[in-house]
């Protein structure tokens, strides 16, 4: 593999820590910045709608850039919003920084996973686009669960510094060791639309939303949950994100070697089966809580949620591929945009629960997200079925 797909998978890590970092950081900013936690909580919600409708939007109005500048560029915007937001004095300033870096995040990643396909053979390029997209997954291993560490130990503000920093070692890598002969252009907004409208890809789409709801319903405001219901500690909480993280980069090689055994439709029932089952072991804990037996309950369940919850990412895009072989990279830049629109409303769903009755909700509406995503897989195969009997015929 060329080793410009390591920086461009740096910069997905930076991008990547970022996106996950704040909710375990939420009860630090809210103390600091003179908010409620819930209030807090819409630092996610922004950043994932500005990034599902930002994506799609300034992709397009840079199409027409060469992609070694974009992504230097995006990168390097990155980078430095992230160095203001150690520095604000508000939440409202912290809010219109979490846009920008969104904004950023949203024109990186889909030009990163466009290069990785382009500067790969044809016969490589699903192993290019996983080495950028195991980026995040590190992150969610490596870079949420140290920075969250360092901004209880020191200060929420130097996980901010910490991840401008890395930001720009990424730069200086994109500059150093991306060729500049890369192709320009993406798709425009009516081919998007065009894709989007196909009945198996907006199916497909609206299981990722539902997956994403209850996923981050219940990560946004997962410290909450870990020290008033289950009666750990704040310390314990990076620990535990660690354990997850490293449950979830396992789960995303466990579910792409699932995925070209059983296929991607198995894998994602079992995943989501899974998923839905542990948020309700999650739920259950909560009940017993806080006691020992909760504690044990929940780090195991931990373990289970990183493997099922990322096992879903590479069997979905398989998927999705599948249906849109003419256009993969759109089909999972809208899966993107839908994983977003998805974190967006599970973060302000969390926010509600939060503020107006027990945290154990959170895992309830996160098992009921899940199921009603198989439900939505369950209704994409019939529908499948449907139209292979009717052309059969």
């Amino acid at each position: 593999m060329p080793l410009a797909l390591y920086w461009l998978a740096l910069g997905a890590f930076c991008i990547g820590t970022a996106t996950f970092i704040t909710a375990p950081l939420l009860p630090a900013i809210a103390a600091d910045l003179g908010v409620s936690v819930p209030t807090a909580g819409h630092l996610v919600t922004l950043y994932a709608l500005t990034y599902a409708v930002g994506s799609p939007v300034f992709s397009t109005v840079f199409g027409g850039v060469g992609r070694k500048a974009l992504l230097v560029g995006a990168l390097s915007a990155f980078a430095a919003v992230n160095l203001l937001a150690a520095a604000v004095h508000s939440f409202w300033q912290l809010m219109a920084i979490q846009a920008l870096v969104a904004i950023a995040a949203g024109l990186f990643m889909p030009a990163a996973n466009g290069v990785a396909a382009t500067i790969v053979p044809v016969e490589q390029r699903g192993r290019a686009i996983a080495v950028v997209i195991g980026g995040l997954s590190i992150a969610l291993a490596l870079g949420v669960p140290i920075g969250s560490m360092i901004g209880g130990l020191a200060h929420w503000r130097v996980a901010f510094v910490l991840i401008a920093l890395a930001g720009a070692i990424g730069v200086a890598g994109l500059i150093a060791g991306l060729p500049r002969a890369l192709p320009r252009g993406s798709a425009t907004p009516a081919e998007r639309l065009a894709i989007a409208r196909r009945p198996d890809i907006l199916l497909a789409l609206s299981v990722t939303l539902l997956w994403a709801m209850g996923v981050f319903a219940f990560y946004t405001f997962v410290a909450l949950f870990l020290t008033r219901a289950i009666g750990f500690q704040p310390g314990a909480v990076p620990i535990l994100l660690f354990v997850f993280g490293i449950a979830g980069w396992l789960g995303n090689m466990t579910g792409g070697r699932l995925t070209d055994r059983l296929g991607a439709i198995r894998t994602l029932a079992v995943a989501l089966l899974v998923l839905g089952t542990n948020y309700l072991g999650f739920g259950l804990a909560g009940l017993a809580g806080p006691s020992s037996a909760a504690m044990v309950s929940v780090a195991c369940s931990f373990v289970v949620g990183g493997i099922a919850g990322w096992a879903f990412h590479p069997a979905q895009s398989a998927r999705l591929v599948q249906y849109a072989p003419d256009a993969a990279v759109v089909a999972l830049s809208l899966n993107q945009s839908a994983l977003y629109f998805g974190t967006a409303a599970g973060a302000a769903l969390g926010a509600l629960i939060v503020a107006s009755g027990p945290v154990t909700n959170l895992a309830w509406t996160a098992a009921a997200c899940q199921f009603a995503a198989l439900a939505m897989l369950a209704l994409s195969l019939r529908r499948a079925r449907n139209v292979a009997l009717q052309a059969a015929e």
